[in-house]
């Protein structure tokens, strides 16, 4: 098959400026437009013409021809569509993908994710927030909503690289009143950051993590700022029934009297959700959207599935998404529309139900409203924001999420010691967590409660930082870094270990972190040829993996 032409770009004609002349025309292509009732249609040998960074019509080529524009994209052979939306993800989690495979739940979080990120960096986050970006570019991915840590360093990477992105600093209640506090002040500061790019959410971790008071908190915060509210919620059945045994309530219950529901809320997940579930969602008083991302529920064997088809008929929104690449192996919104599309027929026992063309408006439209950009993005039409940040020709400025300094009162405390987690809806053992009630068991790892990333990642904003001398900072590796690393990836992987301990010691677990900042710009072997990016990938397997227990 003959692959399509490449789209050619043409400077600004000659002729005088005109009062009318465009940012940008794409002409001679197909164009995916939505009807008054959302139906999908396409335009042959339309054109989208865009000015003052919105766009401005959808027309004929041939109409087209006449305006006057900066730039011209003749894309003949091309379809035109709403930038994908990926309504719930991890983006620096591509860094572990492929390190915990075949694995209960659990175990996977347990033994394997948790210890491994509390010994990540903000250089780490950088690096993986990086990678994300560029295999969502090249997915046809414009905006994605992120739920993690180090969100500072998310944000500058979404700044550089031009995407969109609806960004949520993650807490845990074992962190206490400063990880609630640190959300919030995340989200004031870099809200509309990006030249309007980013959009901010509190982004409590899920009912199961944070105690009903600190939701509560969240709700009550949420109100009085105009702040979204992103956080897991009924992730699996097993949650569900947890939570009515133990307390008799399901995790969308909790939210309700929580007052959770009375804000704008995107729950990840909702495998869990039950029939009781229902009308508690339908009578939620804030916009209420649930992100779906079918693979992982695939690769965990959860046996349920968002139920999609039932929040539909109560109105509400499902957007599609990847998770971290960690559990989805993949950041390809395009895969979930396909995943979607089959699991819901199989679940609903219904061939006709969830075509590819609902898939793609789910993708598109109803990702838009998740994340609270329906009105602006999901749709090519007059109005609209454009797929890509390159159609508009105004100058960036800088983003307050990047110029202003991170208040360090507003850091977490570190706990002090990290006993297993339970990711069912079970109570956390930590003694110090409101939601103990039993005895921490012990654990080798250095890291505090269940709820992660604490103490490691407040320890090595101490002791490990960008800055040190020898630790290069690159600010604008390319795009295409996916392209080559899945070339090189295997010669890569088959160079020697560094030499160290098979299975390193209590006390070296701890040090991995600065044997990573103290090994990466110093191993030509790595470093060399195949630049900081691919580094990081091979270093993840070769410094963290050996250090896991039943996972050499």
């Amino acid at each position: 098959m003959t692959p399509p032409p490449t789209p050619s770009r043409t400077s600004p004609q000659s002729s005088p400026e005109r009062d009318d002349s465009a940012d940008l025309v794409i002409t001679h292509c197909t164009v995916l437009v939505h009807d008054d009732r959302e139906r999908i249609a396409f335009r042959e040998d339309a054109a989208v013409v865009v000015r003052d960074g919105v766009v401005d019509a959808v027309t004929t080529a041939a109409d087209a021809a006449a305006i006057a524009a900066a730039e011209r994209i003749d894309a003949r052979g091309q379809v035109a569509m709403p930038g994908l939306v990926n309504c719930h993800t991890h983006a620096p989690m591509v860094a572990l993908r492929g390190l915990a495979e075949d694995l209960p739940t659990e175990e996977w979080f347990n033994d394997v994710v948790w210890p491994v990120e509390s010994n990540l960096t903000e250089r780490d986050v950088e690096l993986g927030a990086r990678l994300a970006c560029a295999e969502m570019i090249r997915g046809g991915v414009t905006c994605f909503a992120d739920h993690y840590f180090h969100m500072d360093t998310v944000a500058a990477v979404v700044e550089e690289c031009g995407m969109r992105a609806h960004l949520g600093q993650a807490y845990f209640s074992s962190q206490g009143a400063p990880g609630r506090e640190a959300s919030l002040e995340f989200a004031l500061r870099c809200r509309g950051g990006a030249d309007g790019r980013i959009t901010t959410a509190l982004a409590p971790h899920a009912p199961y993590t944070v105690t009903d008071a600190d939701l509560a908190a969240t709700a009550e915060l949420a109100r009085d700022h105009g702040l979204a509210v992103h956080l897991h919620a009924s992730e699996n059945r097993a949650q569900a029934d947890a939570g009515l045994a133990r307390h008799g309530v399901t995790p969308i219950e909790v939210l309700e009297r929580t007052g959770v529901l009375d804000t704008d809320v995107l729950l990840a997940h909702g495998t869990g959700i039950l029939e009781r579930d229902l009308p508690v969602l339908a009578r939620a008083r804030g916009r209420t959207a649930v992100a779906s991302a079918p693979r992982g529920y695939l690769k965990f064997a959860w046996p349920t599935t968002t139920p999609i088809r039932a929040l539909r008929e109560i109105g509400v929104p499902v957007g599609l998404a990847t998770d971290g690449a960690a559990s989805n192996n993949s950041l390809d919104v395009w895969e979930s529309m396909a995943l979607t599309a089959l699991i819901q027929k199989s679940t609903e026992g219904d061939p006709r139900w969830l075509t590819s063309r609902q898939a793609l408006h789910h993708a598109t439209v109803q990702s838009a409203r998740a994340v609270g950009l329906g009105d602006r993005i999901g749709r090519i039409a007059p109005g609209r924001m454009p797929t890509s940040s390159s159609s508009t020709s105004r100058a960036r400025t800088p983003s307050p999420c990047t110029t202003s300094p991170r208040p360090s009162s507003t850091a977490p405390d570190p706990p002090t010691y990290a006993p297993r987690s339970s990711t069912d809806g079970s109570s956390c053992a930590t003694a110090s967590c409101s939601l103990s009630t039993s005895p921490p068991p012990w654990r080798s790892w250095p890291s505090a409660c269940p709820h992660w990333w604490t103490a490691a990642t407040a320890d090595a904003s101490r002791s490990t930082t960008p800055e040190e001398p020898g630790v290069p900072r690159t600010r604008r590796p390319p795009l295409h870094v996916r392209a080559r690393m899945r070339g090189r990836l295997p010669q890569l992987l088959r160079l020697p270990r560094p030499d160290r301990p098979p299975r390193p010691s209590e006390g070296a677990r701890h040090a991995v972190r600065r044997d990573l900042a103290g090994t990466f710009p110093e191993d030509p072997a790595v470093q060399g040829a195949h630049g900081p990016d691919a580094a990081l990938v091979l270093l993840v397997r070769q410094r963290f993996q050996p250090g896991l227990r039943g996972h050499p």
